[in-house]
């Protein structure tokens, strides 16, 4: 069986019980990463669905199949739903949005968290009751989870950058970015029916690797602008909606804790750049620690026994 053609079938089933919303709804998850965008695209389709896939099929071998895909697409279209808002929000620029339009776009996120509900409670033909509840527990405290965070990085928005602690952006890294991957980790440890111990170990590793994959694409995308010309930056972060509005990163607060940061960064404000750079590095640094932490819990996982490499490397992408 083809994993990934399994539940793309699975996710066009699933949105045909929104008829009116489909095809928009096969936009959106059509857009780069996601399940249903083209063979060969990058990033790779279907990440955020194969992982949760993977992690019940290494819990419960037994596990019916449709529950395994169940779990993978409540987790697709929340995760892409969240995308949705996230883009509006932050007025990005993105493939669905520009083929949708902000209104449509809203009613698609909205049909997708509805959906990735719905999804969950198709499970009640094979699961007991009381795991079905705490499936849509673990939905629902990881979404709010998520939704807290993004509340709190508009709010920053607002605030100058030495308002803002260490601290206050990796929580908010937490809940954006964390809460997310945790989400696809602990939902099918709990569809398999893991011990307390099991899920809160697999949740743990979600939430490390979620904080430093987000740490270091904030770090990346900084790296990318120092790196152009000044006369080149203006046009490059004007698409870049974090870098136009002087988005409060980790790496842009460590770089204030340096000394007087000007950001949105001026054109030659060398101080600044050097204050930046080095505010990158220690980011970095940061994420190298987070992923430690997240290796020492995937060994505590595999004391069990060995995480197949299907899995291995699609923790190795997130």
């Amino acid at each position: 069986m083809q994993t990934l053609s399994y539940l793309q079938r699975g996710l066009l089933e699933l949105l045909a019980a929104a008829p009116a919303f489909e095809q928009d709804a096969c936009t959106a998850l059509s857009s780069p990463g996601k399940l249903l965008a083209p063979a060969g695209s990058r990033p790779s389709p279907g990440v955020w669905a194969l992982l949760p896939w993977y992690v019940a099929r290494y819990l419960a071998p037994d596990l019916p199949l449709q529950v395994a895909q169940l779990v993978a697409l409540s987790v697709e279209c929340l995760v892409c739903a969240l995308d949705v808002l996230d883009d509006i929000e932050d007025e990005d620029r993105s493939p669905a949005l520009e083929a949708l339009g902000k209104r449509r776009a809203l009613q698609v996120s909205t049909v997708l968290q509805m959906l990735a509900q719905r999804a969950l409670l198709d499970t009640g033909g094979a699961l007991p009751d009381d795991r079905v509840y705490q499936l849509l527990e673990t939905l629902n405290s990881c979404l709010s989870k998520a939704v807290i965070g993004q509340h709190r990085d508009l709010l920053a928005e607002h605030l100058a950058v030495e308002q803002l602690t260490v601290e206050q952006v990796l929580e908010i890294a937490e809940g954006k970015a964390g809460a997310l991957l945790r989400l696809a980790c602990e939902l099918p440890a709990v569809a398999a029916g893991a011990g307390e111990m099991s899920i809160r170990q697999w949740s743990e590793l979600g939430e490390l690797l979620g904080v430093a994959s987000q740490l270091d694409n904030d770090a990346h995308d900084l790296y990318a602008i120092l790196e152009l010309p000044d006369e080149d930056r203006n046009e490059v972060s004007g698409g870049k909606s974090d870098l136009r509005r002087g988005k409060k990163t980790l790496p842009v607060i460590l770089a204030a804790q340096r000394g007087p940061l000007q950001w949105p960064l001026a054109e030659a404000d060398t101080t600044s750049e050097a204050f930046l750079r080095e505010g990158i590095v220690l980011t970095w640094g940061i994420c190298l620690m987070l992923k430690q932490r997240a290796e020492a819990c995937r060994r505590q996982i595999e004391r069990v026994r060995p995480l197949p490499p299907e899995l291995l490397h699609l923790l190795e992408q997130v």
